[in-house]
């Protein structure tokens, strides 16, 4: 179930971070919830964990997968299908059960196979308990790396929390709330985590060494920068076809980027190839520390969405 995008708005995205919305989704929606009608699905594959489901039955059919790129809490997620309505916005509101106050996404719109419209999820978290770690805020004078964890095997989501999820809602603004029953939503995201760790030791890196680093690479440069309006491949661009491209980085312990992996693509292939060329010429990163301060082999991963004004 690979998502299509059709047109959208705005230009070339940088990044994996969720955009707040200023204002709620509209509390007239009218509420659909579905079953489950289908046993949850995860698919091992060579760069990717996808654990999917399908819900509801006939016109009310709607698909849903979340899927991870390496350890961690956050996801790509999608849910498709004619339930959650015609509205040409995208924002949508996103609750992760009772217990979730919610959380405001802009998604790209687009389709999955026969299930359309299909609401695309770059960085999406279970919880809206987003636990503030050490690396996340500090004095007002962050650098670049305090923001980025180096517990690439933490979840600060619990067992607990997951368990707790009985249903995941999606409300879209001048749309519908679609509610999608959860039943063993946590056991779930248990046999993804196991498949998440399991990645890593594909990636030629010291997997140990990585439990317990002081620091992942941190780009000198803006990673805004890597990718521009301008590189966006024209033939794509006129052809009216828009991409998101997940990428991983191998970085050496002086901080160069000796290779670049497309993990996953909506294609066209064209995408792929822009994004590893730009990155790899414009890309610096200062190296990775293992737990002595040592510099260490290491990766760096991160999206670009190509959309269309």
């Amino acid at each position: 179930m690979e998502p299509v995008l059709v047109k959208l708005k705005a230009a070339v995205l940088f990044g994996t971070a969720a955009l707040a919305l200023s204002a709620p989704a509209s509390v007239e929606a009218k509420i659909v919830r579905l079953a489950p009608s289908g046993p949850w699905s995860m698919n091992y594959a060579d760069d990717s964990c996808r654990l999917s489901r399908l819900f509801g039955e006939g016109e009310e059919r709607v698909a849903f997968y979340i899927e991870r790129y390496g350890p961690g809490d956050r996801f790509h997620m999608v849910v498709a299908g004619e339930a959650l309505g015609k509205s040409p916005r995208p924002e949508t509101r996103v609750q992760f059960g009772a217990q979730d106050a919610g959380y405001d996404y802009v998604p790209s719109l687009g389709e999955l196979v026969e299930y359309s419209p299909a609401l695309i999820f770059t960085a999406a978290y279970p919880s809206a308990q987003r636990a503030e770690t050490g690396f996340a805020r500090k004095s007002g004078k962050e650098k670049y790396e305090d923001f980025i964890d180096p517990r690439i095997f933490a979840h600060d989501v619990t067992d607990q929390q997951l368990a707790a999820i009985e249903w995941v809602a999606f409300e879209r603004t001048g749309g519908h709330r679609v509610e999608l029953e959860m039943p063993q939503f946590g056991q779930a995201m248990k046999s993804m985590q196991t498949c998440t760790e399991e990645l890593v030791s594909h990636w030629n890196i010291d997997v140990e060494a990585h439990r317990s680093l002081t620091k992942l690479p941190a780009p000198e440069n803006s990673p805004g920068g890597w990718i521009r309006s301008s590189d966006y491949p024209r033939e794509l661009l006129y052809g009216g076809y828009q991409g998101i491209v997940q990428f991983r980085l191998s970085v050496d312990t002086t901080g160069k980027a000796t290779a670049c992996h497309i993990q996953n693509s909506t294609r066209p292939e064209g995408f792929d190839k822009i994004v590893c060329e730009k990155i790899m010429k414009r890309a610096r990163f200062e190296p990775a520390l293992d737990k002595d301060g040592r510099p260490i082999a290491s990766f760096y991963r991160n999206t670009v969405r190509f959309l269309i004004p």
